[in-house]
């Protein structure tokens, strides 16, 4: 517990909540951890704070008056273009709910009421550097073999190649290219209301983004893959705005990390 608040010192956390009792223990638990909290009662606050303020982290109520936490993640994400990570609280802790949150684009899931431990833990997984542990979305990469900002990592990428750098460094290409020819057969998709192109697409990309451990990526991925209703233009669109948004995020890191060889370091550090 003491490690986990001396990383969390002095970073920026939005608490979005209606209920006073319930925030008023979140903020008990992370002023402890001498973490920076400003609060918010709905999601259009929240949406106002965040264009004015960083934050290193959302915290967001599913079930709020005015607006809904949901409504607020998609404002944040699709018109406002915001990366930074978002928890779902929620005291609906049913089948589905966590799905619900994910494919809405928020980054995990913590169930009301929760410990101190839990909600530090999550923090600290979202917001600090790989030493204290990996997203809760999937499975992390080791210090050595991660993205310094842990959008994605070359462990598996490592393992198929036997630690050859070259080997690595095609298959980053290779990903490259297929997630922009991705991107471009989901945009044929939403115009020409083709929903099996959006659905095997997203069923193509999907054990690449689980090989490199680009989880942040995922959640619109399965969204459309699992998709059983009809064509919905608004749904299918906002969920393919998301995966750009997501993909171009992990694409401009492996970019940046190709160009400066740290790539290469990271291999034979490894």
């Amino acid at each position: 517990m003491a490690a986990l608040q001396e990383h969390l010192h002095g970073r920026q956390v939005l608490l979005v909540e209606d209920n006073l009792f319930n925030r008023q223990i979140a903020r008990s638990f992370l002023r402890q951890a001498h973490v920076q909290v400003t609060e918010a009662e709905h999601g259009a606050l929240a949406v106002e704070l965040v264009q004015h303020q960083r934050f290193d982290l959302i915290l967001m109520d599913v079930q709020m008056p005015v607006m809904d936490g949901y409504a607020a993640t998609a404002i944040l994400r699709q018109q406002l273009g915001l990366t930074t990570p978002i928890i779902a609280l929620t005291a609906n802790a049913i089948n589905g709910e966590r799905e619900k949150c994910l494919a809405a684009g928020m980054n995990g899931y913590l169930a009301k009421p929760f410990q101190e431990k839990q909600l530090l833990q999550l923090l600290s997984e979202w917001m600090l550097v790989p030493t204290i542990s990996q997203p809760a979305l999937g499975p992390g990469a080791s210090a050595t073999s991660q993205s310094t900002t842990g959008l994605y990592s070359i462990d598996d990428l490592l393992k198929a190649g036997q630690g050859d750098p070259e080997f690595v460094i095609f298959m980053l290409a290779t990903f490259t290219e297929s997630c922009e020819e991705a991107l471009v057969d989901m945009r044929r998709g939403l115009q020409e209301a083709d929903i099996r192109l959006l659905k095997d697409t997203a069923h193509t990309l999907k054990p690449s983004l689980q090989h490199l451990n680009a989880w942040q990526a995922l959640p619109p991925v399965e969204k459309i893959d699992k998709w059983t209703g009809p064509f919905c233009a608004e749904d299918l669109t906002a969920a393919v705005n998301l995966l750009e948004m997501l993909l171009k995020e992990v694409l401009a890191q492996i970019a940046v990390d190709l160009a400066e060889e740290r790539v290469m370091t990271r291999t034979l550090a490894a």
